[in-house]
Order: structure tokens, then C-alpha cells, then sequence
């Protein structure tokens, strides 16, 4: 900014300035005090006091003149640069001059010792050095600080001059300090982009996490276009501006939704998952499901790429009667399933973790049983890698109380199907996976109230048809008495009219099968329900 005034002359120095020049001095007569409010043109000392100039940093020009008013320069002025800095701020003004080494009569000199005093009083005060000349340890940027009173006072300052070539110092001459008004220019305003600065670096710390890449990329071109504007000149206000928008980028992507989680790709850690118990047709709920206690929140383990589900068991109502799976087993890598959608291949047996107990702690023990083949409560069992692209894993469930009623049909084969969508990421201490079902006992508590067993009347819903009627589709034990040899479902499904051609899994037609039964089979197995039916009586759940 440049102020349209004359050229003022104000008197910051009636100084005391000593430049030796060998054994010679000389020395100028001090001026009196210049009266306040004494005019320079048009623009008054008393004009420049208060609100004339706004708080701000500028641009001006001095020089030494001869301090007998005649308006010469002074012999003094070779040591004084002509660019000065003047700065305001709340009616407080401080002037920057720069002091440099000269030669003054062909002798080499310095200014030293830089001293001021204030308005009406004669004590000296030291000018503050900001810098000295290259390496030597006279002042060269030196500030004197006046306040509104002292605009258009006189100001004595005392400069030593120091002779280059001796070291000798001597006291100098005094001078009158000039400032040309007429070339003052405010400087851009030096604004502090340190809160900027410190939000990009914030937001540069900030991980993708969970977050989607649509989240992330957002985020990405806010820190771009913050670090573009804190590379080019701000006002204040555009520096808050960009501090608010990154941190609203950032508010915005802590906040947005997760990204579905790559259940191939799974980072090492826990999580929750849930899952059902198929029969073979891949669609169907398998009997065995309704054993499964945490169906709604397996906990899945992956450490290294490998990954293990833990599966929680509970007691199950067959026939009015107590039952319990007692073995788990599943199908190692290179399974393949039949014609009929039956799996086939090599089983591994699931790792117990515990087993099942009565409300006192003591283990369940029936005539199914005994100490050395408890049932278990909770098992965990590795995912192959084969199973997580087919999405079903095959495994084998044994159930005692089947096998008692109808031998040979004790172990079934079943799919469980994970839903991936629902997998969460969570940890050990989920208090979700605490065990469910290791409280039941015989007749007691935990079971299913739905009965796995038709009773003779053949009610709808029971997983074991009527012997003497046709079996309805999708119970586990179909009528015996029906002709159909295209198998069973996967579980115990003898010849009744459960005919599904199947599904596709893992590029395998499947039936619904689980293990062909003849005619004659089914008919025995018929048979063997009937005749169990007094024995289950001894367990009937109350």
C-alpha cells in the first residue's frame, strides 16, 4: 500500500554519533526537540498518531541527515542501508533499520553500541540487535520501538563508530534520522499456516482400515487439496477455511461405513460368523442344525492365512428323549461328492474342547455313552482351503440315539453353509462366544422343544415319518414305507417320497441323498422306531 503524502521528516535521531578518522573527529551540533503537530505538507506529525496507520508491516526507505536542518545527508550516512521495516500494531510502532560497515574518508568503520532515548527524558536506552555485520559482532539490524506519544518527538541516538582497521572507538556526531512516507508499502500479511501444516499431518497418519476405497480416496484428495493450498499464499481466514474442510474429510471418513469384509482374504484375528447345517441338497436344514448352539455367532480364528471355526453343541429333543452328537468330523482337502451329492474323501476328526456337563458339573453320561466317549460341548475344526471356495464345507456328525434306533444310520453327512455376509470382526473376548447348551441334562434344559422323531401318528414338522405313511419332503427320516430308491436326504432319509434331484455344489449334481436305502432297509428301519418306542419312554422330557 502507498500512502499519497509528502515526504516527512521525522526526528528518531538527534544523535551523539562518533566516527574516528585517524586522530581527527567530527562532530555535529544537536538539534532542538520538533514540536508536536508541526506541519510537513499536508500530513501532520499528530495525523500519523492513533488509527493513521493500520496494524500491519511496510516497506519504507530512510537515510542520516545533517543534523543542522538543512536537509544534506549526514558524513554519518554511508553507514546506514536505506531499506527499513516498519511495523505497527496497536498503536506501538517499530522501526528496523540496517546498519553496515563504510568507508567514511577512506577509513573503514563501524557503527556501535546503538543507543536511543525516549521523549523527555535523557536516559539512554539500548537499541535491540537483531543481527550483527557477517561475522563480526557490530549490530547491523537493529530495532528502536516508539510509541503514538513519541511520533514527531525527538530521539537521541548515541552510535559509537568503531575504526576497522584499529579498533579504536570514539564518540561520534549526531543526525536526523529520515523516513520517506511518500514510498511506504504494506507488505502482504505473513499469515501462520502452522494449524493447516498440523492437520495434514494428522490426516496423513490416518490407515485405510476397514474403510472403503470410495472412503478412502475422498479422504486422499482432501489432504491433495490441502497441501495445494498451504503451498500458495492464504489470508488467515483461507487457512481456517482449509483446516475446517480437512477435518470435516476426516470426521467423514471415520464415520463412513466399514467395507465388506474379503472372507478369502481375511487379515489374521477374530471374527463372528454365522452359519447353518445343511443336508446334502445344499438347501434344507439338516436335524443336526438344531443342535448347533452358536448358529447365529460361530467364532472363526485366522492366524497366517489358515482358518479355524469353533462350533458350540447342545442337547437335542429326539422322540421326547434327550440326544447329544458325539463325534464331528470333517473332510480333509480333495473331498469330492458322489453322483447323489454325497461327500466323499478323507475325515479328520474335529478337536474336542469340551464337553457336555449336568447343572453340578458332572459330565452327561447316558446309555448312549460313557467316561471314555463323553459328548462334546464345544469343538473347533480347521476350514480347508478347498471348502472356503466351494463356500459348503462337508462334514460328518454321529448321533448315538440314531444309531441306536435304527443301526448304521448313526453317522450323517451334512453341509455347513457360512453366511459370509454376516462375518464381523471382533476378539477373544466377545462375550458372544461364551458356551451355549453346556448346562443341559438329561430331560432338562437346552434341548430343542420340536421333536427330531415323528411319533407313530406321523405329526408334521418331525425329522422320522410315519412308518405307515407317505413321508413328507424335507424331514430328515422319511416313510420307510414309500418305494423310492433315489437315497436319502443326507441325514436318515429312507425310500419315502423325498425324490429331490438336488443342487449344485461345487460344480457337483447332488440328490438329496445321504446313504441309498432299499425298500427292505427302510422297512426294518420302520420297524426299529416302532419297536424303540417304549424304550425312548424312559426319557421322556417332562
Amino acid at each position: 500500500m502507498k500512502r499519497p503524502t509528502k515526504r516527512i521528516v521525522t526526528t528518531v535521531a538527534a544523535a551523539a554519533l562518533t566516527i574516528s578518522l585517524g586522530s581527527g573527529q567530527l562532530a555535529m551540533t544537536a538539534l532542538a526537540a520538533e514540536p508536536a503537530g508541526k506541519d510537513h505538507g499536508d500530513i501532520t506529525v499528530d495525523m500519523l498518531k492513533g488509527a493513521a496507520l493500520e496494524n500491519g508491516t511496510y516497506n519504507t526507505t530512510v537515510s542520516l541527515m545533517n543534523a543542522n536542518g538543512s536537509g544534506s545527508p549526514s558524513m554519518a550516512a554511508a553507514v546506514l542501508s536505506p531499506d527499513a521495516v516498519l511495523e505497527v500494531k496497536d498503536g506501538v510502532y517499530t522501526l528496523t533499520v540496517k546498519f553496515q560497515y563504510a568507508t567514511i574518508m577512506g577509513m573503514g568503520a563501524y557503527a556501535d553500541n546503538i543507543r536511543y532515548t525516549k521523549a523527555g527524558s535523557e536516559d539512554l536506552i539500548n537499541g535491540e540487535v537483531v543481527s550483527t555485520v557477517g561475522d563480526t559482532e557490530y549490530p547491523e539490524e537493529v530495532k528502536l520501538t516508539l510509541d503514538e506519544e513519541q511520533i514527531g518527538t525527538m530521539i537521541s541516538v548515541t552510535m559509537d563508530a568503531v575504526i576497522a582497521s584499529s579498533g579504536q572507538t570514539m564518540p561520534g556526531m549526531k543526525a536526523l534520522l529520515s523516513v520517506d512516507w511518500d514510498n511506504l508499502e504494506q507488505q502482504a500479511p505473513v499469515v501462520d499456516k502452522t494449524p493447516l501444516n498440523d492437520a495434514i499431518k494428522e490426516a496423513k497418519a490416518i490407515t485405510q482400515g476397514d474403510k472403503t476405497e470410495e472412503a478412502w480416496n475422498a479422504l486422499q484428495e482432501a489432504i491433495k487439496t490441502a497441501e495445494q493450498a498451504a503451498a500458495g499464499d492464504l489470508t488467515a481466514e483461507q487457512v481456517n477455511e482449509a483446516v475446517n474442510a480437512l477435518e470435516q474429510a476426516v470426521a467423514d471418513f471415520n464415520s463412513s461405513e466399514d467395507a465388506p469384509l474379503d472372507y478369502k482374504n481375511l487379515k489374521d484375528g477374530v471374527y463372528a460368523v454365522s452359519g447353518t447345517l445343511l443336508k446334502t441338497n445344499g438347501t434344507d436344514a439338516s436335524m443336526a442344525d438344531s443342535a448347533l448352539a452358536n448358529k447365529d455367532y460361530m467364532k472363526l480364528t485366522v492366524k497366517d492365512g489358515s482358518y479355524t471355526l469353533t462350533m458350540n453343541f447342545k442337547g437335542i429333543n429326539i422322540g421326547g428323549s434327550l440326544g447329544y452328537l458325539s463325534n464331528l468330523k470333517y473332510y480333509d482337502n480333495g473331498y469330492t461328492y458322489s453322483s447323489s451329492g454325497i461327500p466323499q474323501g478323507t475325515l479328520l476328526d474335529a478337536s474336542v474342547i469340551s464337553t457336555q456337563k449336568n447343572e453340578d458339573g458332572t459330565d452327561v453320561i447316558d446309555q448312549y455313552n460313557d467316561k471314555d466317549s463323553l459328548y462334546p460341548a464345544v469343538v473347533e475344526l480347521p476350514i480347508v482351503s478347498q471348502a472356503i471356495e466351494d463356500q459348503y464345507i462337508p462334514l460328518q456328525v454321529s448321533v448315538p440315539v440314531m444309531e441306536a434306533m435304527a443301526p448304521g444310520f448313526g453317522d450323517q453327512q451334512v453341509l455347513l453353509k457360512l453366511d459370509w455376509e454376516t462375518i464381523s470382526e471382533t476378539d477373544e473376548n466377545d462375550p458372544g462366544f461364551a458356551e451355549d447348551g453346556s448346562g443341559d441334562q438329561q430331560g432338562g434344559s437346552g434341548q430343542d422343544e420340536g421333536s427330531d422323531v415323528k411319533d407313530p401318528a406321523g405329526s408334521q414338522g418331525d425329522d422320522t415319518a410315519d412308518p405307515g405313511a407317505a413321508g413328507n419332503s424335507g424331514d430328515d427320516m422319511q416313510d420307510p414305507g414309500a418305494a423310492d430308491e433315489s437315497g436319502n436326504d443326507g441325514d436318515v432319509s429312507a425310500a419315502g417320497d423325498n425324490s429331490s434331484t438336488g443342487t449344485q455344489i461345487g460344480d457337483i449334481a447332488k440328490t438329496a441323498d445321504g446313504a441309498p436305502v432299499t425298500a427292505a432297509a427302510a422297512g426294518m428301519f420302520g420297524a426299529a422306531i416302532l419297536a424303540a418306542a417304549a424304550f425312548f419312554k424312559r426319557r421322556t422330557v417332562k
